[in-house]
């Protein structure tokens, strides 16, 4: 097994969450499950805390993922929701995260499962160091960081303020019911559009576990991450591990931090300089043998 103390920690998700404006009084018809899957990015708060603040992005949402992501209210308004998908908009809050989580194996096994285990290891002569492998399965780790968390409000709130000034006739969380953050555009709003009550629950509220708020993760990097020594990092610059020779990471693992990006290209051109230093070792053992 590999010893690395590195490994499965520094994980980055982009933690993502949105703000749905309902444009039903707008003759257009939105139907944001078409076109381009990314139309337009905002970066105006991208460098709230040093740069780890949140990107605004337009996505296309088809109907079973819009359904899927919406906060459950009962079924009469999931209907109402999805009859009404040709007027709805959707803005992401893409956060840079500042912190970080792990992967860890964890037993697929109920714990009376994992006694019998002992206790039939107790009484066999020999027993076989796979069977605990086989059991075992990656469990992700990850808590919201305080600040990723208000960088994620703060945008939440902006987003409010753009849907209505477009036109939203009213716009709505991804929070669970009991939790909900609602306003409409016939309210009473101050110079910025959104009523001080919206704000106030925003903030109040905000980015938590236990108030049922849809969280998705975007991107998922770092947890392979490539540096300059074993103290500090998975794989060296060339993309190979420090503990076994020829074994290579060349995906978004290796990614030292989180990108604030859609890492897509990034993860395309770090790939392919791994590939290329690759390349390049073995045409020069080829030409050394």
């Amino acid at each position: 097994k590999l010893q690395n103390s590195n490994i499965g920690k520094h994980l980055h998700l982009h933690p993502v969450s949105g703000v749905i404006g309902n444009f039903s009084s707008d003759k257009e018809i939105i139907k944001l499950y078409e076109g381009a899957p990314m139309t337009s990015v905002c970066k105006v708060n991208t460098m709230i805390n040093n740069g780890y603040g949140a990107l605004m992005e337009v996505p296309s949402a088809h109907p079973g993922l819009m359904g899927a992501s919406v906060p459950w209210n009962g079924g009469y308004d999931a209907i109402q929701n999805l009859l009404s998908i040709n007027s709805l908009a959707a803005i992401l809050v893409l956060q840079r995260d500042h912190g970080s989580g792990t992967i860890q194996l964890s037993s697929t096994k109920n714990w009376w499962q994992r006694i019998l285990q002992v206790l039939v290891r107790i009484l066999q002569t020999t027993t076989t160091s796979n069977d605990d492998d086989a059991d075992m399965k990656p469990t992700i780790h990850y808590k919201i960081h305080k600040q990723d968390a208000k960088s994620m409000v703060t945008t939440i709130i902006d987003i409010s303020k753009l849907l209505l000034a477009a036109g939203a006739t009213s716009i709505f969380t991804l929070h669970a019911r009991n939790y909900q953050i609602n306003t409409t555009a016939t309210e009473d709003k101050d110079e910025d559009l959104l009523s001080k009550d919206y704000i106030q629950k925003n903030n109040r509220i905000g980015i938590q576990k236990e108030h049922g708020v849809g969280l998705f993760s975007a991107h998922q990097m770092g947890s392979c991450r490539m540096g300059t020594s074993p103290s500090n990092s998975v794989v060296g610059c060339d993309g190979e591990s420090w503990e076994v020779n020829n074994l290579y990471v060349c995906d978004a693992s290796v990614l030292p931090t989180a990108t604030g990006v859609n890492p897509m290209i990034t993860t395309l051109s770090v790939a392919q300089l791994i590939a290329t230093k690759l390349k390049l070792r073995l045409q020069d053992e080829d030409n050394n043998s």
